[in-house]
């Protein structure tokens, strides 16, 4: 049975969605080892894999790092309220700094969230002060976290099968 994702009219079968479970779970298993999960032959999910990536389903495979392990003890949420004029460029402006790992365009009384990892409290000081200095930055409210109690989004879980 194949379910047909409305908005892009994508169609994807049972096989392509545990596919995309299996791989959020663990990217790194081979085509031979993800081949029986899904009972067909190696080559079968390599194309399905590839299709998927042709589809841009699959937008790239990459590593997970926890960036705890490599010293970066804080993460945090930052709010940031711009100047309507200059949006794009302290969109720009904003991406180009390494500790920030996600940036969302936002609605609400703030143009952007960003998520900024640091390594302790004073590093994250310094990088509410470059973006306190980005030329449109208005303002700026941090909410540090404190706990992670989830962090992924397994795709396929939120598909569910449509009921003919």
């Amino acid at each position: 049975m194949s379910q047909r994702i409305r908005e892009k009219e994508i169609e994807l079968s049972e096989t392509d969605l545990k596919l995309l479970k299996i791989l959020q779970e663990n990217a790194d298993l081979t085509y031979a080892e993800l081949s029986k999960y899904v009972n067909l032959s190696p080559s079968t999910v390599y194309v399905r894999i590839k299709r998927l990536k042709e589809m841009g389903i699959i937008k790239r495979i990459v590593a997970e790092i926890d960036h705890r392990r490599l010293g970066f003890e804080v993460k945090a949420l930052i709010f940031i309220e711009a100047d309507p004029k200059k949006l794009p460029s302290v969109a720009n402006e904003l991406k180009k700094l390494p500790n920030i790992v996600a940036l969302y365009d936002i609605t609400g009384e703030y143009h952007f969230v960003a998520i900024a990892i640091a390594r302790d409290n004073s590093d994250l000081a310094r990088i509410l002060d470059i973006i306190g200095s980005i030329d449109g930055v208005r303002t700026t409210k941090t909410a540090v976290v404190l706990r992670i109690l989830k962090e992924k989004v397994s795709v396929a879980d939120l598909i569910k099968p449509e009921i003919t």
